[in-house]
């Protein structure tokens, strides 16, 4: 209590030297501490229910297009174009200087008549349907016409057999020319005919048993008043060593 009446009266001596009156002013006053009440918690409006926000969405929403569809027109589909019109030379009297010709298999073509009527080319060949090369011959009449029969008879003959065990080439000639002979007299549109189709020689043997046929087939439809015309062979044969083989089938067609 002491030490407060000390320090009271000290303020009071310290304001007394100042100047000032003993009546305490308002900034003296607030140096007394006054006690504050305690904080109360404000009143809480429960008269309308709280509801949860909705979260924010931070994407900006695509703009709307007031612009309708766009439709692609419909695609027009090509003129169908003109057939191309066969660039065919003109007209030969006779047989020009080339001695390519046509193989056919099956005159099922209008344009190979007509190729025949326009170019008269030197040779034309036919397999198995041979009944219009007449019209050939009276289209093209210089042409060389070549008939061939696909069937061979007995065309294993030679199948896994030595030598000594081939056919004689004359009678098998003779057989061979038998099976056909009706056909033959029966195609009179046909000048020359061939053999056997595409014979696939694999030795020497074979080859000199195979032109030894030949020769003796050209030489008896010779003696029947038809014509033959000797090899037959397949695209690209036979290799040009071979060939000397075959020289006494050219020789007896000769």
């Amino acid at each position: 209590m002491y030490r407060t009446l000390a320090i009271t009266g000290l303020l009071l001596v310290i304001v007394s030297g100042c100047g000032l009156d003993a009546t305490p002013t308002p900034y003296l006053a607030t140096l007394t501490p006054s006690p504050v009440p305690p904080a109360t918690a404000s009143p809480v409006d429960t008269s309308t229910p709280l509801s949860p926000e909705p979260p924010t969405d931070t994407a900006a929403p695509p703009p709307s297009s007031t612009e309708p569809p766009t439709v692609e027109p419909p695609t027009a589909e090509p003129p169908t174009p003109a057939p191309t019109v066969d660039p065919w030379p003109p007209a030969l009297a006779q047989p020009g200087g080339s001695k390519i010709g046509i193989h056919v298999l099956l005159n099922d073509d209008p344009r190979i008549m007509e190729f025949i009527r326009r170019v008269k080319p030197r040779v034309v060949k036919a397999v198995d349907n041979l009944g219009w090369l007449a019209d050939a011959k009276l289209a093209s009449p210089q042409t060389v016409t070549i008939g061939r029969f696909t069937q061979v008879p007995n065309r294993d003959i030679l199948d896994n057999k030595d030598p000594s065990q081939y056919p004689n080439p004359a009678d098998f000639a003779r057989d061979f020319i038998n099976t056909f002979i009706d056909q033959y007299r029966a195609n009179p549109g046909v000048d020359y005919w061939e053999g056997w189709n595409e014979f696939p020689p694999s030795s020497p043997a074979h080859w000199q048993w195979y032109a030894a046929f030949e020769a003796e087939r050209a030489c008896q439809m010779q003696a029947l008043g038809l014509k033959a015309s000797v090899g037959g062979f397949s695209a690209g044969k036979p290799d040009y060593p071979d060939m000397v083989y075959f020289l006494p089938a050219i020789e007896a067609v000769k």
